[in-house]
């Protein structure tokens, strides 16, 4: 199994079959080789993969796609890797060596930062969604407040609060006392006239009370005509003073519906302001709800749409990496500035690893053999064009001798026919013609 391996790791390298089995304990640095180049194409691919699969997200067959492009790239960067590689010959002096390097160089940091990319975005994907999604919400709170501006929403909103406000409030008004000035004034004129009104009849009671009782016992005494007069007099001034009490008590009663007057009109009039608060309340309620209602659906289309435009994908997740990198402030940004240039570094070094690795390794046995065989390879194939070339010119050699044969003949066979024959002008071309033909 460990033998299959590494012939297979070395097939991989590039490295001969007739050369492996001719040297199978020098096969360490060729399978080494070839172990580094199906590692760094497998990270290529899954890299790749992972690429395609951020980039396509939310698409239905993302992952369909990722699992076929991702095997695709690695395939891609192994030949790129393979045929570098290749590309240095051990037994050239070592400064052409190192320069043939230095050449391949450029390619192997490209790749190794093409590599690296997807895996940092994958290390720092939760930062990087949480700082997307961060940066969306900011987004949103703007429309928001730019689609509410564009309705009116806060205005209106202001309005029916404030109608609402002044509706609630002369309600809490009605419920209460009067408080208007007409009224203030009816009714301390009709608390005045009952004051008056008990102050007459707290006054005058008693007086009727004597008086009746005078007029009680003078209608008890004897009939004389003193005693009429006195109780005529007494019950004229009972009359008087119950004549006192009813006109303080018609005051208190004209002054006290007076009051109650006053306080209908304020009510009536406090309840046509009601309603008409009330409809304006209502009207800017509606107009508010309504405003509020298509800034809610403008805000929803937002949503979406920034949903959309946020996906976290390749790009915008590579945007935001970039972001907070170059924000001094971020409390992220030294990390992630590290972790970037620590993953760039690792894949430039395993890429550049396979190149140093041909480079530095010293000529063994296996590099002479290839080049024994490269040798035998190629004088086999010089052998075998001098061969193909001398039998052409054989070849070629024996028609020039047949062409001349029968160019002789022919000519003697149209000197005859000439001699013997008058030939047309027809005849002469196509005899020139197939003479030409013969030539060619």
């Amino acid at each position: 199994m460990s033998r299959h391996l590494t012939q297979w790791l070395c097939t991989v390298a590039g490295v001969r079959k007739d050369a492996q089995a001719q040297v199978p304990k020098a096969l360490g640095l060729a399978s080494t080789t070839g172990g580094l180049l199906v590692l760094i194409s497998a990270a290529a691919a899954g890299a790749f993969g992972f690429a395609v699969w951020k980039a396509l997200a939310g698409h239905a067959h993302a992952l369909v796609v990722a699992l076929i492009t991702g095997p695709a790239w690695g395939t891609l960067i192994f030949c790129v890797d393979r045929a570098l590689v290749l590309g240095i010959d051990k037994l050239a002096p070592f400064w052409r060596q190192l320069s043939m390097t230095l050449a391949r160089a450029p390619f192997a940091v490209v790749i190794g930062f093409v590599i690296s990319k997807p895996v940092v975005l994958a290390v720092s994907g939760s930062l990087l969604d949480y700082e997307t999604r961060k940066t969306q919400r900011a987004v949103l709170r703007a429309e928001v407040e730019q689609n509410a501006q564009l309705e009116g929403l806060p205005s209106k909103q202001r309005l029916a609060a404030s109608a609402a406000s002044a509706r609630d409030s002369v309600e809490v008004r009605l419920q209460g006392v009067p408080d208007s000035y007409d009224y203030h004034e009816a009714k301390a004129a009709a608390d005045a006239a009952t004051a008056t009104a008990q102050r007459v009849e707290r006054v005058n009671n008693p007086r009727i009370a004597g008086v009746q009782a005078e007029i009680n016992r003078l209608a008890a005494e004897a009939d004389s005509a003193q005693n009429r007069a006195a109780l005529e007099a007494a019950q004229r001034q009972r009359s008087t003073l119950r004549s006192e009490i009813a006109r303080a008590r018609t005051a208190a009663d004209l002054a006290q519906r007076k009051a109650d007057s006053v306080a209908g009109r304020w009510y009536r009039a406090g309840q046509q302001k009601l309603s008409v608060l009330d409809s304006v309340a209502t009207v800017a309620a509606h107009r508010a709800d309504s405003a509020g209602a298509r800034v809610n659906a403008q805000n929803s289309k937002s949503d979406e749409a920034l949903d959309a435009l946020f996906r976290p994908n390749l790009i915008n997740e590579y945007t935001t990496l970039k972001r907070i990198q170059r924000d001094p402030k971020h409390a992220h940004s030294a990390t992630m500035r590290a972790v970037e240039m620590g993953l760039d570094g690792l894949f430039v070094m395993l890429e550049l690893s396979v190149l140093i690795l041909k480079l530095l390794a010293r000529i063994g046995p296996l590099d002479h053999t290839v080049r024994a065989l490269e040798l035998e390879d190629q004088e086999r194939v010089t052998n075998a064009v001098n061969a193909a070339t001398a039998k052409l010119q054989a070849e070629s050699q024996a028609k020039e001798q047949l062409y001349q044969k029968l160019w002789v003949a022919l000519t003697h066979h149209y000197d005859s026919r000439l001699k013997h024959t008058a030939l047309t002008r027809t005849e002469i071309i196509d005899m020139l013609k197939e003479v030409d033909q013969l030539g060619a």
